[in-house]
């Protein structure tokens, strides 16, 4: 067939285009009007479509991954599911070779009904956690809410026909990895780097350069409107995105959960590098900086993986970001696929609806004014400030809180802090059961 263009390590699973008002400098909105009314801006921005956006480090992509992959189908592992009726999995070859072979990835891939080349649809790109794989019923959650969606095994392995987000079926190795012309890539050993040279040869190298190929698959499809495609990811998926996000600047937007950059000396798990060479080329939050990707950072105040204080890293440096905070909140594949604060995020963004809130002036200890904008579709039912008295924000920190009071019609409020907090943040509750939060107040 005519090939057209289309774990924690081993321990979690885990538009036209637009953009925010960037962070800096931050601008409150106007006093005379009302934020109901105004809503969450968004603006068309500029991207870079042709190749790698963050020139400033020796990381380096070939162009040839912002091009459609040749790709085949494969019927032998489609869903078996009658809940995934459509989605489809599939074969691409990459480009990028490993140990002299051109690498085959597994995925699958799906599109709402009625999805045509005159009824162009969104989309979004799915990126599994550790120990994870593609996962068709992933794919087929973002189909049911009106969007493309593609979904690949960034470990060199498959899923099998069953699989599903919550049994993690798949096996390890992808039927190419013994082939004599092509190979499966490599398996999943974190940050590992062998050398400068051999940076080439890196597991985290291959997944990135999966995804950004996998953008090019779904982009160049005449049903998706590819000025609207977006990226998660969830966990090890969530440091990807975050680190993909900066080099491929083709996303209207990002949603990394759990996972993110600046995780060298935070407090939890992934606090730790092999490396310096492998700290200064996957952990720098350098290229975020150069996005002007809309960006939701999603984390629990007690996941045992990722600690807020790195979470806050990736927010600070990215130019439009939002933060969701949710308390005690489970870590995994499926936990991390489901909230609803993600696909509001997304529809937000794209122009669908406007229910999500924009932190404006995040607050600080010295200048502790929290100003904020909501959008015209949400209904604020409270406000909390949360905090700790522990020495840093671990996943075994306590964390009480106390209600924030708005005026009626407010965009801002002035914080009071405990006198022996170390850590705050404060959260919006909204629209019934949705989050957004500011990011990590550094109290000490």
């Amino acid at each position: 067939m005519k090939k057209i263009m289309v774990c924690l390590l081993a321990l979690f699973l885990t538009c036209g285009l637009f953009a925010c008002g960037k962070k800096e400098p931050q601008t409150p909105p106007d006093d005379t009007t009302d934020p109901a009314e105004v809503g969450v801006e968004f603006e068309t921005r500029d991207y870079k479509a042709d190749g790698q956006l963050y020139q400033g480090g020796t990381l380096r992509y070939p162009d040839s991954l912002w091009t459609a992959p040749e790709y085949e189908f494969d019927p032998s592992l489609d869903p078996t599911n009658e809940t995934c009726k459509g989605v489809k999995a599939f074969f691409m070859e990459s480009p990028v070779t490993y140990q002299g072979k051109p690498t085959k990835i597994m995925g699958y891939i799906g599109f709402p009904e009625g999805a045509s080349e005159t009824d162009k649809v969104p989309g979004i790109v799915l990126v599994h956690g550790g120990l994870g794989t593609a996962y068709p019923d992933w794919v087929k959650m973002w189909n049911d809410r009106g969007y493309a969606a593609i979904s690949i095994d960034t470990e060199g392995g498959q899923s099998k026909p069953e699989n599903m987000m919550y049994s993690g079926l798949h096996d390890e190795r992808n039927k190419y990895a013994d082939d004599p012309v092509y190979t499966a890539g490599p398996t999943n050993n974190g940050f590992v780097i062998e050398s400068a040279e051999k940076v080439g040869e890196s597991w985290m190298y291959h997944a990135t350069s999966a995804v950004i190929l996998a953008n090019s698959l779904l982009r160049a499809d005449p049903r998706v409107d590819a000025d609207r495609v977006g990226i998660t990811g969830i966990s090890w998926g969530g440091i990807i995105t975050c680190i993909v996000v900066g080099y491929d600047d083709r996303y209207a937007f990002a949603m990394p959960v759990y996972g993110s950059v600046g995780l060298n000396g935070s407090s939890a798990t992934f606090s730790s590098f092999p490396s310096q060479l492998a700290q200064e080329t996957w952990d720098t939050v350098e290229p975020l900086k150069a996005s002007t990707t809309p960006m939701l950072f999603l984390n629990s105040n007690r996941d045992e993986a990722f600690a807020l204080d790195a979470t806050a890293k990736s927010f600070k440096a990215a130019q439009n970001g939002f933060m969701t905070i949710k308390n005690n909140y489970n870590h995994g594949q499926d936990y991390g696929a489901t909230p609803g604060e993600l696909a509001v995020f997304a529809d937000a963004v794209i122009g669908r609806d406007n229910q999500v809130i924009q932190v404006l002036q995040q607050p600080t200890k010295s200048f502790p004014t929290l100003k904020f904008r909501l959008g015209t579709d949400v209904t604020v039912e409270n406000v909390r400030l949360w905090y700790t008295t522990d020495a840093k924000p671990t996943p075994q920190a306590s964390w009480d809180s106390r209600v924030v009071t708005l005026e009626e019609g407010a965009d801002s409020v002035n914080l009071v802090y405990p006198d022996d907090a170390t850590y705050a943040y404060v959260s919006f509750t909204y629209n019934l059961n949705l989050t957004m939060s500011t990011s990590l107040i550094k109290l000490v």
